[in-house]
Parts: structure tokens; sequence; C-alpha cells
């Protein structure tokens, strides 16, 4: 968890010229978030797209698979789009599975860093 925007900005300092796109849940997003300021700090046009389902569905299932009840996988709901902006970057937020690809064309054709916090069913893993 926590590997995809790093990595992608590494990607996208690697190869400059390439379009770079991390698609991240909710969880692995929150644990390097502060990472986007770097993306906006040196203008790397990383794409950040978010599941957003207020949970670490993950280990919710990991904990299932186990035999575990499941405890303490409900995420704090954030306004990813929001943070992004207030970061400097572009955010977007897809409620309706009829934005998304709008959004998805949008934030592809945007020329600096931008996140698509993109709503998703919490029940999905119930």
């Amino acid at each position: 968890m926590g590997f995809g925007l790093p990595a992608a900005i590494a990607a996208q300092l690697e190869f400059p010229d390439r379009q770079v796109v991390c698609i991240s849940g909710d969880g692995g997003f929150s644990m390097v978030m502060a990472e986007f300021l770097t993306a906006v700090k040196y203008g790397l046009p990383v794409r950040v797209f978010i599941m957003n389902n207020r949970n670490l569905a993950m280990i919710m299932q990991e904990q299932r698979v186990e035999g575990f009840p499941v405890w303490q996988t409900e995420l704090q709901d954030c306004d990813f789009a929001g943070f992004a902006e207030n970061c400097g970057g572009q955010g977007l937020r897809v409620d309706d599975p009829g934005e998304l690809e709008e959004s998805v064309r949008e934030a592809l054709g945007t020329d600096g860093p931008v996140l698509v916090d993109i709503e998703t069913d919490p029940r999905r893993f119930i």
C-alpha cells in the first residue's frame, strides 16, 4: 500500500515525455498523499485516479479470508479533489458513473498534476 503515487512520480521523472497514470485506492493514497505536493512543486503532470470507497477494502478482505472479524478498516471521508486543489494541482470528483469517461478525458488532457477522486460503492466488498 502507498506505492502508486511515489512510483508514478519516479516514472514521470525518468520519462518526462510520457504520460504517467497512477491508479490507487483511497487507503493507499492516504498513506502518501503529501507526495502530491511534490508533483505540484516540480510541475510533474502525473494523473492520479483514486478509487474512493472510504475503506481499506484489501485489508478487510484479508481479515475475512483468515477468519478474523473485520476491524478498523473504515476510513475518514476525505475530499481528495479539494486536497489536490489546495496543493495547487487540479482536482476532479466523480460521483456518478456517467461522469467518469469525461473526467478521465479531462484528466488525461491536463498539463499539470491532476487527481480524480472516484466515488465507489463501499458495500462492494460486504
